[in-house]
């Protein structure tokens, strides 16, 4: 994904949104720092939030989740 990301903000590569399919407009905002990549465990949280409603609490709880790579 950094090599991606790098790549993305050196023009080597084109800046896309995760995937043709599910290119969202509201993704654009949260990934656009980062040249369409999920870099940050923030930008996950931020995601949630926008996407599925989550709260603040609720996303964070997301987040730790997937960083522990529990089911």
């Amino acid at each position: 994904m950094v090599d991606d990301f790098i790549n993305r903000k050196h023009g080597r590569a084109e800046v896309s949104y995760p995937h043709p399919d599910y290119q969202h407009e509201l993704l654009k905002p949260v990934l656009a720092p980062t040249y369409g990549i999920i870099l940050y465990q923030e930008q996950v949280m931020q995601i949630a939030q926008v996407m599925a409603g989550y709260s603040l609490g609720q996303a964070d709880m997301l987040r730790r989740a997937m960083g522990k790579k529990k089911a």
